[in-house]
C-alpha cells in the first residue's frame, strides 16, 4: 500500500516519541544555541555577505531530518557564531539576499511559491509575499536582490521580472527570457542593471545577445550581440564590468576550450580576454563570479570525462591561484564586499574562505 510523504513523516515522528527520542526540530524551531559554528556548518546551499562584510546570511540544512530541514541564519564573521535564525523559511529556499543597509534579509522559492522578508536583527518574518500560481514546470529563481534604495526586491518568476515592495505586494513586470538560469543571469545592486545571456536557438548560425534591463525605469531591454555560446556570466557589484565565460566548441576535428572575457558595461565592448586555458581536458567555466575590483574571479571549471570538476580562484591575467577538486555542479561561490575574501561552498563541507591575493585559506 502506498503512503504519502506526510503520513510517513507523521508515523516516523510518532515512533520517535513512543521510544522517548526527541523528534528533529522543525526549521522554524531552530535556535542560535543548537546551531553549528561557521567552521563546522555543513549542508550549506547559499551564502551572502552583509554590506559591511561583518555578517553572513546562510541557507543550509542539517540531515537527517523528517521534514525537510531547510534553515536560514545570520552568522557573525569574526566570532563564527550564529547571531540569529530566521523563521518561516521556505522548504526549498533557492536564493537569499541582504538589504543594502543590512537591516533586512530575504529568501525566495519559485517551487513553493514563497518570498519571505525577515528582520535581520531578530529573524522575525516581516512579510510573506505569495508568488503567482503557475501550473507548468517552475525553474528555480536565478537570483534575488534588493534595488539600491532597498525599496524593492527583484527576481524572476513565471517568465517575467518579479518586483516585491516591502509593505506592499509582489507584481510581475517586464518579460524575461523564455529560458534562464542562475549561471546566465547577473545583477548589479549599485546600478540596478539586470543582464541575461540569451543564447542562440538551435539551428541559428549567429551568436546570442545580452538582454540588459535597467530596473530603475520601465521600457524594453537593451540588446547587445555576442558571438558563440555563453556558459556563465557575472557582474561586479558596481555594474561596470561583466565577466563572460563561453562554452567549448569544435571546429572540424579541433576542440577549442571556452574562453573568458571581461566587458566594459558602459560601452559594451570587450576590454580584455583572459589567456587561453592550455589544459588539454579543460572545457569551460560552468559557474562564474567576479570580485568587486574585477581583478580576481572564481569559477566552477568543468573538464572532460576523465577529470572531475573543480572550483578555481584565478586572476584576470589567467593565473590560477587555487583549485579545489571534486565539488558537485551546485557549488556556490561569492566574494566579500571588499573583495579580499572568496567563499567556496561545497556540499557536505563547511564554507571555505580564501585570500584572493594568494589563494590560501584564511579566517573569514
Amino acid at each position: 500500500m502506498n503512503r504519502s510523504p506526510t503520513i510517513l513523516a507523521a508515523l516516523a515522528l510518532g515512533a520517535l516519541a513512543a521510544v522517548g527520542v526527541a523528534a528533529p526540530p522543525r526549521p522554524s524551531d531552530k535556535t542560535p544555541d543548537d546551531a553549528p559554528a561557521l567552521h563546522d556548518l555543513k549542508g550549506v546551499r547559499h551564502v551572502a555577505y552583509s554590506p559591511d562584510g561583518k555578517s553572513l546570511l546562510i541557507h543550509y540544512s542539517i540531515p537527517p531530518t523528517v521534514n525537510g530541514g531547510a534553515h536560514v541564519g545570520i552568522w557573525d564573521v569574526e566570532s563564527g557564531k550564529l547571531r540569529v535564525g530566521m523563521e518561516k523559511v521556505p522548504p526549498t529556499c533557492e536564493q537569499i539576499a541582504f538589504s543594502p543597509d543590512g537591516a533586512k534579509a530575504a529568501g525566495i522559492s519559485n517551487g513553493s511559491k514563497q518570498l519571505v522578508l525577515w528582520d535581520a536583527s531578530n529573524g522575525k518574518a516581516l512579510q510573506e509575499f505569495p508568488l503567482p500560481e503557475w501550473q507548468q514546470f517552475m525553474p528555480n529563481a536565478p537570483f534575488l536582490a534588493f534595488t539600491p534604495d532597498g525599496g524593492s526586491l527583484v527576481s524572476v518568476c513565471k517568465k517575467k521580472i518579479l518586483r516585491a515592495k516591502p509593505g506592499g505586494d509582489a507584481k510581475l513586470e517586464a518579460d524575461a527570457p523564455e529560458i534562464w538560469s542562475p549561471e546566465t543571469t547577473a545583477f548589479a545592486p549599485a546600478t540596478g542593471a539586470l543582464v541575461f545571456a540569451a543564447n542562440p536557438k538551435p539551428g541559428m548560425k549567429d551568436g546570442g545577445q545580452f538582454m540588459v534591463y535597467d530596473l530603475s525605469k520601465s521600457g524594453e531591454p537593451q540588446t547587445v550581440p555576442f558571438p558563440g555560446w555563453v556558459r556563465s556570466i557575472a557582474l561586479t557589484p558596481d555594474g561596470k564590468t561583466l565577466a563572460v565565460a563561453y562554452d567549448w566548441m569544435i571546429t572540424g576535428t579541433t576542440r577549442t576550450p571556452g574562453k573568458v572575457e571581461l566587458w566594459d558595461v558602459q560601452t559594451w565592448k570587450v576590454q580584455s580576454t583572459l589567456p587561453p586555458d592550455r589544459r588539454n581536458d579543460f572545457l569551460n567555466y560552468a559557474r562564474l563570479m567576479i570580485a568587486p575590483d574585477a581583478k580576481t574571479l572564481a569559477g566552477l571549471a568543468t573538464f572532460d570525462r576523465n577529470r572531475p570538476t573543480a572550483i578555481e580562484l584565478f586572476g584576470a591575467d589567467g593565473t590560477i591561484l587555487r583549485d579545489i577538486t571534486g565539488p558537485p555542479p551546485s557549488a556556490d561561490l561569492t566574494f566579500s564586499p571588499d573583495g579580499k575574501t572568496a567563499v567556496f561552498v561545497l556540499v557536505n563541507r563547511p564554507p571555505q574562505f580564501l585570500d584572493t591575493a594568494t589563494g590560501k585559506d584564511k579566517e573569514p
